[in-house]
């Protein structure tokens, strides 16, 4: 707990642990034939950690695969 004083007033702030916002919707499929990957993000702000509070245990971001329809040609000249 953290203590100021504003306005004569002693303020108590508790610290507040960082929360994971929801996930982001997925990004395009990365290339345009074959395998490519798609991500997505979230970020620490729900509520944003505080008061000497902790930041969000885990990964912001996400990859997958994903695949293309259209088939990749090598044609070796």
């Amino acid at each position: 707990m953290q203590s100021e004083t504003t306005n004569n007033k002693c303020v108590h702030h508790f610290t507040v642990d960082g929360v994971w916002a929801h996930w982001t919707q997925w990004s395009s499929c990365s290339g345009t034939c074959g395998t490519g990957s798609q991500t997505r993000t979230r970020s620490c702000t729900n509520p944003p950690p505080s008061y000497g509070g902790k930041y969000c245990y885990g990964s912001k971001q996400e990859t997958k695969a994903c695949y293309h329809t259209k088939k990749c040609y090598s044609y070796g000249y």
